[in-house]
């Protein structure tokens, strides 16, 4: 896998995993002294965003360039059944954060659940800068990238074939 693939790739995911919007959720429930309560509309965002990342996983396992990113990040660990599960119980039934960090069982599924998600965003983070800005610089809105890809078939050495791809960075 090329390092733009690769880097495009954890875009997907991130946006698919609903990442930065489960992590700006959570954040405030997992803040130990944070007593806060926690409103309906909270938690049906809350459910909404693991159910979608929940279905957004599932996409991401059908296209080949994402499916070998979320194996090789061992992303499943992170959507793994009980955790969720746990974690939409409880959601659905404490009034306030400090009966998350109350509990070591919930806050560690909901802490682990986060720092697993701020990994991500680092992971992205790193990709973007290491893989996409300094190996192309700064691209501007109205611009792409276009890669080329020389493609010889095995006997024909005289007949090459290009095969481009455009994405928006």
């Amino acid at each position: 896998m090329q390092a733009l693939e690769f880097s495009e790739a954890l875009k997907e995911i991130i946006k698919e995993l609903r990442v930065n919007e489960l992590a700006e959720l959570l954040d405030p429930l997992v803040r130990v002294g944070n007593v806060v309560a926690i409103a309906d509309p909270t938690k049906r965002e809350f459910l909404q965003l693991l159910f979608d990342a929940n279905a957004g996983y599932r996409q991401l396992m059908t296209k080949q360039s994402t499916r070998k990113v979320v194996e090789a990040l061992s992303i499943s660990n992170m959507l793994e059944p009980t955790r969720l599960a746990s974690m939409v119980t409880v959601v659905e039934t404490v009034g306030q954060t400090q009966n998350i960090w109350n509990n070591i069982n919930h806050f560690q599924n909901f802490y682990t659940f986060l720092d697993m998600l701020r990994w991500l965003q680092r992971i992205q983070h790193a990709a973007q800068e290491l893989l996409e800005s300094e190996k192309v610089g700064p691209i501007s809105d109205s611009e792409g990238i276009v890669e080329l890809e020389l493609i010889e078939y095995a006997g024909e050495a005289a007949c090459l074939a290009f095969v481009c791809s455009f994405s928006r960075i």
